[in-house]
């Protein structure tokens, strides 16, 4: 799915996905990094977000 306009920050993008149906749990471990990731080395930066295809 393509959103327009895309999601600007983490938050956003952690809301649409728990909109659109995703494992609670694992959007509560995505809020919660998306929150720290300001303090988050930079390699960790790039993968805050869980996401399984």
């Amino acid at each position: 799915m393509e959103l327009d306009p895309e999601p600007t920050s983490p938050f956003e993008v952690v809301a649409i996905q728990a909109i659109l149906g995703s494992d609670v749990s694992r959007e509560a471990c995505n809020l919660h990094r998306a929150r720290v990731l300001p303090r988050a080395p930079v390699f960790a930066r790039e993968w805050w977000n869980v996401l399984y295809r």
